[in-house]
């Protein structure tokens, strides 16, 4: 194998190769990793699934399976959070009511954690969850809010 393959297939510091000069190349193997990020998410599992094409074919390949990322988490936090605050006051006004009182107005309020979640999941966690399995996503945010009660 020539130096300058040997250079081209591993860059310095990636690694060596044992090579055994016997004259004729019995095999060859590379290893190249790489990641797709796309907003086109039909075509990233289509795309996803034709490796198993390529693999009936007889190249072999290593695959994981996509990871699906909420991307616009940034844009939705105020409204999630302002949501979240209008249930708790719901909650509040309805517990206050049912005890004979009346709620005043917010004494302190915290925002909690995102949890990004598969649809219907009970999975939650004090750090937050974030879900990369599934299209589809509940995304929940959690408000501590005090009430002054009168």
């Amino acid at each position: 194998m020539s130096t300058a393959l040997k250079r081209r297939l591993l860059p310095a510091r990636r690694g060596s190769l044992n090579v055994r000069p016997t004259g004729r190349m019995l095999q060859y193997n590379a290893n190249q990793q790489f990641e797709v990020r796309s907003g086109d998410v039909d075509l990233v599992v289509e795309v996803a699934s034709a490796v198993e094409e390529l693999m009936r074919e007889g190249i072999s390949l290593t695959s994981q399976a996509p990871d699906f990322l909420y991307t616009k988490l940034d844009e939705a936090r105020i409204s999630l959070m302002a949501d979240a605050t209008r249930d708790a006051k719901a909650r509040a006004e309805q517990i206050s009511e049912a005890a004979g009182g009346k709620i005043g107005p917010i004494r302190d309020a915290r925002m909690g954690v995102i949890q990004v979640v598969a649809p219907n999941s009970t999975n939650i966690s004090d750090y937050g969850m974030y879900d990369t399995s599934t299209r589809e996503k509940d995304v929940v945010g959690v408000v501590k809010v005090n009430f002054a009660v009168e």
